[in-house]
């Protein structure tokens, strides 16, 4: 009998069908082991039997997936993530971590990974504590954005108690959308990269503050960065957890921040301390009397802010003190600090207990207080002394505004910044905000060269182009104010020439002024040593269209350009009423000459010359000092305007009231 001619393709076709018969039952087998290792949950870490089994399935997976396409393996659900063994922490929640990190610390609420052996900061945590809070804003101490901000400048590096800075890469808020108050964070510098998962999870009626972190050197962060993520994704709590609805997961990017905060921008403390240990500790190092107990029984929360001129008084008095310049204090040193800041007065007899409780309540190793540490301390007496925190600095330099600057950008405009730094001292470096789209910017800021003001130092200011995304704008210009011109009563007040740097030189027309005013506290604000009242002004003449000016008066002192001031401005007018008193700024003496002018304003620059008078010195230096009018000098003869003014030189004025006062008496003694 003749067999029939196979049909093309027929033998062929029998072989895959057999081939994909055998994955199929190989698939099911191996991911019955794989779901059977991972089906429950071990408290204490499986057995090694489940390893092995685990390891089973994940060889059976793994060598019949090899064999498919990718494609295929797709579909079968292959390489769903790596091998990881599980972990319960309190009974609260899952971990899940690779086999081959070792498992170094294993106490209740704490464990923790070492990753390569090789690599001490790959360091993997898994935390959880019982907390009053009910949210994690609250357990924090802020929303996401700023509690990443915060404890990115202090993360744990690999030396025992100490800290580096790292930039907050993300924050967000229930990253993975399981309606769970989780916030998630990464942070990265030069030697780290980091995850950081925190959540607060609700178990047996408690509420748990739970974290879990993981970092790497930042040269291994794209080979570590896919199992961070699995590990991360593997968090599961336990119990089920309320979720929370859409208004509370928005909330918790703007939530209110429960630490006190100072005004102005925050600088950063990561605490993490226990109110009820802080003060046992209290106790067991003796604190009798109820004054130093109280001094430091608060309530702390994981973070808080002070202000910029409080962070800057605390290293301030740090580096005062730190007289190695190893930046750590001994106890001796911490007595002077606070001897320094007044303690001393105030507590009196206490004061050295008081120095001892401070000292061994917040040094972590009871012979020398870090930075960080004696931050914390600075913190607890900014709250408990608030007449003594921070200190008054020496120097108060207000940085009004900037004119006629160089533009720095492709729109013919600048975002400018001014920079105040004392001559020789980079870390006394402050600055103002940057303004954008502008040559005249309006700063209005306060800058106190963070407490390093000396007699003598000289001020220098720099202002700067901003450019997004970089550390150091481009310089528009610079001055320096020598000491002399505000280490004295009344200090500086006016208006500073600038330079042009190097690059704007090259454009022609700009000569930069800067506005500011200059006090050194040391020395009492006293009254101005004149006051000159400018009343009105009749008949200027007319400088603009439509047949009117926008007049304003200048008082200076002849051969005192930084005596210079101004009156307001009137709109459309040839009779201005201002009504306005002006002063010396503290730099009249006898002899000197009062000029005054008259200006119509021009919103262009160049403001016309109305009139001008200058009035001897000898002619106001009196008792009753001058009360008049004066015929100003103007440039078109047509015109003949008159200023009223009336000027009286304090210590004349004072002196002629005394003496009144003793010829009253002697009158009244006589009858």
């Amino acid at each position: 009998m003749t067999r029939r001619p196979a049909m093309f393709g027929e033998r062929r076709s029998r072989r895959p069908l057999c081939f994909a018969a055998f994955i199929a039952v190989a698939t099911v087998l191996g991911r019955s082991v794989f779901e059977a290792a991972f089906s429950q949950p071990n408290p204490e870490h499986q057995s090694q039997e489940l390893s092995r089994r685990s390891l089973a399935g994940v060889g059976v997976a793994v060598s019949t997936g090899s064999l498919l396409p990718l494609p295929a393996q797709a579909i079968f659900g292959f390489f769903e993530g790596p091998k990881l063994d599980p972990y319960t922490m309190l009974g609260v929640y899952n971990i899940s971590m690779p086999p081959r990190y070792k498992l170094k610390k294993n106490v209740p609420g704490l464990l923790a990974w070492q990753g390569d052996r090789l690599q001490p900061t790959e360091v993997m945590t898994a935390k959880a504590k019982a907390v009053e809070f009910k949210s994690l804003a609250q357990a924090l101490g802020g929303n996401a954005t700023e509690v990443g901000m915060r404890m990115g400048a202090t993360r744990p590096s690999v030396r025992i108690n100490s800290t580096i800075e790292a930039a907050l890469f993300d924050a967000s808020v229930d990253p993975y959308e399981t309606g769970l108050d989780i916030y998630r964070f990464e942070w990265v510098s030069d030697f780290i990269h980091e995850y950081k998962l925190y959540a607060l999870l609700k178990a047996e009626g408690k509420n748990y503050l739970c974290s879990v972190n993981v970092r790497t050197p930042a040269l291994l962060w794209e080979e570590n960065k896919e199992l961070f993520e699995y590990i991360l994704k593997s968090f599961k709590p336990l119990e089920a957890q309320p979720n929370r609805t859409v208004e509370e997961v928005s909330a918790a990017s703007s939530a209110p921040v429960t630490a006190p905060v100072e005004s102005g921008e925050g600088s950063e403390l990561g605490l993490w301390v226990s109110p009820v240990d802080f003060y046992s500790t209290l106790l067991r190092f003796g604190a009798q009397s109820p004054e130093i107990a109280s001094s430091f029984s608060w309530t702390a929360v994981f973070a808080v802010v002070i202000s910029d001129l409080a962070a800057a008084d605390a290293e301030n008095l740090f580096a005062k003190y730190d007289y190695e310049n190893i930046s750590l204090l001994p106890r001796g040193a911490l007595a002077e600090v606070l001897r320094d800041i007044g303690l001393e007065k105030v507590l009196g007899s206490e004061f050295g207990a008081f120095v001892k409780l401070a000292f061994d309540s917040h040094s972590a190793d009871s012979h020398f207080l870090s930075p960080h540490e004696f931050k914390q301390l600075y913190y607890r007496l900014l709250h408990r002394y608030t007449n003594l925190l921070p200190r008054h600095p020496a120097l108060r330099v207000t940085v009004y505004s900037a004119k006629n600057l160089p533009p720095a950008d492709v729109n013919g405009k600048a975002d400018p910044y001014c920079t105040m730094q004392l001559a020789g001292k980079p870390r006394s470096m402050t600055r103002t905000r940057h303004v954008e789209k502008t040559l005249e910017p309006k700063w209005g800021e306060e800058l106190t060269g963070n407490y390093a003001y000396q007699e003598g130092d000289d001020l220098m200011f720099e202002i700067m182009d901003y450019d997004r995304g970089s550390v150091v704008g481009d310089l528009l210009c610079t001055c320096v104010i020598p000491n002399k011109e505000f280490h004295r009563p009344g200090g500086f007040d006016g208006t500073w020439p600038m330079t042009l740097s190097p690059e704007t030189a090259k454009l022609k027309g700009y000569n930069p002024t800067l506005r500011l005013r200059i006090q050194v506290t040391a020395f009492p604000e006293p009254p101005p040593r004149t006051t000159i009242l400018i009343r009105h002004a009749d008949g200027l003449p007319p400088a603009d269209a439509n047949g009117k000016s926008d007049p304003f008066c200048s008082v200076q002192l002849v051969g005192k350009p930084f005596s210079r001031s101004s009156t307001t401005i009137k709109a459309r007018t040839l009779d201005p009423v201002w009504n306005e008193t002006l002063t010396d700024k503290h730099r009249y003496e006898v002899g000197d000459a009062i000029s005054f002018k008259v200006w119509d304003y021009d919103k262009a620059g160049g403001n016309d010359l109305l009139g001008e008078y200058v009035l001897e010195g000898t002619l106001f230096h009196k008792p009753g000092g001058f009360d008049g009018e004066l015929n100003l000098q103007c440039p078109d003869p047509k015109y003949a305007p008159v200023l009223s003014v009336k000027i009286l030189v304090r210590e004349l004025e004072e002196a002629a009231q005394v003496s009144a006062s003793e010829a009253t008496e002697a009158e009244e003694a006589e009858a």
